[in-house]
């Protein structure tokens, strides 16, 4: 349960404070419901793919293995981008 507790706790502090850090590195969003749309609709082939990968061969362990994972190395390249076609390229 504590796996799930902080990965929503950090989804959601993520999206809230996301324009604050694109801020910080000096982009500036500009369209910010456009950009808003293009992070959530890309969640939507994640859910369905985790959804059937929990009841594989992998089971729930390790599809919550592989998915932290590649969200960690998707957050260090959304950390490390410097202008707005990165952002939405590594959304």
């Amino acid at each position: 349960w504590g796996i799930w507790f902080f990965s929503t706790y950090g989804f959601t502090g993520f999206n809230l404070f996301l324009t604050k850090l694109l801020e910080a590195k000096g982009i500036h969003a500009g369209n910010l419901y456009r950009d808003a749309f293009i992070y959530t609709s890309v969640g939507i082939p994640g859910s369905l793919l985790g959804s059937y990968l929990v009841d594989t061969r992998l089971g729930r362990k390790w599809t919550m293995v592989i998915f932290t994972a590649a969200t960690s190395v998707f957050l260090l390249f959304f950390y490390l981008v410097n202008n707005e076609n990165q952002v939405i390229l590594v959304s």
